[in-house]
């Protein structure tokens, strides 16, 4: 039979199908497409060379690791290397620091490939120097080291470079071997820093420092004090003068600034005398606490009771009785019943009328000198308060004023060297300053022997240095490493308490021979001296801090200063000159 030609043409695809589909075994297959490459570093290039680059400067490298067919490989292991480890330093993955000058190369490895890079770095140069003081007033014999500050073409402090300093005038100013500037005599130079080997074209810095007569150790921290006291001494024409600074009781400035004489260039030193003023007075009531504190006395004991035995007013005049009833108290507080100082002038014309040169008979002339107004309803400061107090403590001790104080008051403080005052010039102390008028000028009646020191005796003899006021009155109110305070707080209490009776300010008053401030965020107790030729302050801040300035011009009441604002926010030191 025929098969018809359609379906032959069927079977023999379907045969052929089968053949393909059912294959043969042992026939040929796929090729094999070999290892996987993909993450195969192949290539390595490195960029991020800076443009331009200095020693020191610290920079970035960035390496591209490929595959072999041009794929980045972000997570592939990267190996940082130098060969010039004198001129570059590898911190971490592809970060360097140039730290020599010249060409350095930087190697990166992946797995099989790597790539250098080569840097160049110029050397450091220094293209700017700067220099500060704390201060730029200097006094002669001052020391301090400069801050100074050298800095490359990148704007870096640098360490290495030496610095070389010139003045314009070595004799007022100059360098010590130990690289501190020092203040050599008084005028004005300029100060020229420069680096070493820089030559010509090297930067600079010019400091321009005042030198002015002076002493004591420069202290940075308190330099505010050198600026206040050397304007307030040219503005009232002022030669000389003299301030410590106490701080919880350590004294942390003692300095003396200007002449002891305009006649001479001597410096005024720490240990120079004046003349203290008023400032006894303070002192005098303060060693009457001390009496008081012994219990020899009471602030409530009546002194002229006791007086009368003692003294007969002069010439031919009576006790206003009503003094009999004045307490120590009142005294201190000069609320005896004085309206006016006619007092104090009756004990000045016993001096220059009468010829009087015993402190005795001269207090015997104020004494018959009747009362304006009765005890306690009036203030009037009065030098023959202070008089009284120290006649009476001299009834009580057995002994004068200024050997009871200078034994029993001064000298367990460590002052030895206060005293009272001479008026003659030949009879001064040898360390005394001199005296000068209200211009600042010499004149024969600073010098006059006239007795006018023993006229003032308690309330106004005293000469001694500023550094030996402050002993004094930390003795008195602080205590010592040594001893404790002299005064008690009870008797601390009684100088900062007002009697309600008199009119005044609330917060402004005279305590126990101290003037009291009680605006401020503590008491203040503070005392102005006048003497002649010489001008002093004292003040006493409850937060610590204690300040005494002496002064060599006669004062018209024009040379009130007060020195207590400069010390506000003060970073005060730790050391302790006292222990000097």
């Amino acid at each position: 039979m025929t098969t018809p030609p359609s379906l032959a043409l069927s079977v023999a695809v379907a045969a052929a199908f089968l053949l393909v589909a059912c294959g043969d075994s042992d026939g040929p297959t796929d090729p094999d497409p070999g290892p996987d490459t993909s993450s195969i570093p192949a290539t390595l290039s490195l960029s991020g060379a800076p443009g331009s680059l200095v020693v020191g400067d610290t920079f970035q490298v960035t390496a591209t690791v490929r595959n072999d067919r041009g794929t980045a490989l972000p997570a592939a292991s990267v190996h940082w290397t130098t060969p010039d480890g004198d001129r570059l330093e590898s911190l971490s993955s592809g970060r360097f620091r140039s730290i020599g000058a010249g060409e350095a190369r930087i190697v990166a490895t992946s797995g099989n490939v790597s790539d250098t890079l080569a840097v160049a770095a110029d050397p450091r140069v220094a293209t700017s120097i700067s220099a500060g003081l704390s201060s730029l007033l200097f006094l002669t014999g001052d020391e301090e080291h400069p801050q100074v500050q050298v800095r490359d073409q990148r704007n870096r402090i640098m360490e290495g470079p030496d610095v070389v300093w010139e003045a314009s005038d070595p004799e007022v100013l100059g360098v010590t071997p130990a690289g501190a500037i020092q203040g050599r005599a008084p005028g004005t130079a300029h100060l020229t820093a420069g680096v070493a080997d820089a030559g010509a074209e090297g930067p600079e810095a010019s400091l321009e420092i005042r030198v002015f007569p002076g002493s004591g150790p420069r202290v940075p921290e308190l330099v505010v004090v050198d600026s206040a006291v050397v304007a307030w001494m040219e503005a009232f024409s002022v030669p000389g003068t003299q301030v410590a600074v106490m701080h919880e009781g350590r004294l942390v400035l003692s300095r003396g600034y200007g002449v002891q004489s305009v006649d001479r260039s001597d410096p005024v030193r720490e240990e120079n005398l004046f003349r203290i003023g008023s400032l006894s007075k303070p002192l005098t009531g303060l060693a009457f606490l001390q009496v008081v504190e012994g219990g020899m006395a009471t602030l409530d004991d009546r002194p002229f009771e006791v007086l009368v035995d003692h003294y007969t007013p002069l010439p031919g005049g009576a006790i206003d009785h009503r003094l009999l009833s004045v307490t120590a108290r009142d005294i201190l507080r000069h609320q005896t019943g004085h309206g006016n100082r006619e007092v104090d002038q009756v004990a000045w014309r016993a001096v220059w009328q009468h010829g009087e040169t015993e402190i005795d008979r001269i207090y015997r002339y104020a004494l018959g000198h009747p009362l304006d107004h009765d005890p306690r309803t009036v203030y009037q400061y009065t030098n023959f308060n202070t008089k009284t107090i120290a006649r009476y403590m001299e009834v009580l001790t057995g002994t004068d004023i200024e050997s009871h104080m200078r034994a029993a008051f001064m000298a367990p403080a460590g002052v030895e060297r206060m005293a009272f005052g001479r008026s003659a010039l030949h009879e001064r102390d040898p360390m005394e300053v001199r005296y000068h008028d209200e211009t600042g000028a010499l004149t024969a009646l600073m010098d006059a022997d006239d007795h006018v020191m023993v006229h003032w005796d308690a309330s106004g003899a005293w000469i001694g240095s500023a550094t030996d006021v402050l002993r004094v009155v930390r003795a008195a109110l602080e205590g010592t490493p040594d001893i404790p305070a002299f005064l008690s707080a009870e008797a601390r209490a009684e100088i900062s308490t007002r009697n309600p009776d008199v009119s005044g300010s609330a917060n402004f008053f005279m305590g126990l021979h101290w003037s009291i401030n009680l605006s401020g965020p503590a008491p203040v107790w503070s005392h102005t001296g006048a003497a002649r030729g010489a001008w002093a302050g004292l003040s006493y801040d409850h937060r610590g801090i204690a300040w005494a300035l002496l002064s060599n011009r006669h004062s018209a009441g024009e040379l009130g200063f007060q020195l207590g604002p400069y010390l506000e926010g003060v970073d005060w030191p730790e050391h302790d000159l006292f222990e000097r």
